[in-house]
């Protein structure tokens, strides 16, 4: 089985998904993401890696913000105003 090629807008309908639009602030954690992309995909192979290497790259460009809450746990926030899907 070939891995799946995980875009933005994964990442923003898992936010949209599982998020409450009532909060603020809301993170996410790695492991949590990657489960549901996975549900959305449950053909493809999706690695917690490369949902990592994903969000960090979506972090450099500005569209999510890391959030270390300890040297073994990390969660990710989506900045505001960026939930338009772009990849």
């Amino acid at each position: 089985m070939r891995r799946y090629i995980i875009t933005d807008k994964d990442i923003f309908d898992v936010f949209q998904r599982w998020t409450s639009p009532t909060l603020k602030d809301q993170k996410m954690h790695t492991s949590f993401i990657r489960e549901a992309v996975c549900r959305a995909h449950p053909d493809k192979v999706i690695l917690q890696y490369d949902i990592r290497q994903k969000l960090k790259n979506m972090a450099s460009r500005g569209l999510v913000t890391e959030v270390h809450l300890s040297p073994n746990a990390t969660a990710w926030m989506i900045n505001k105003g960026v939930l338009n899907g772009q990849n």
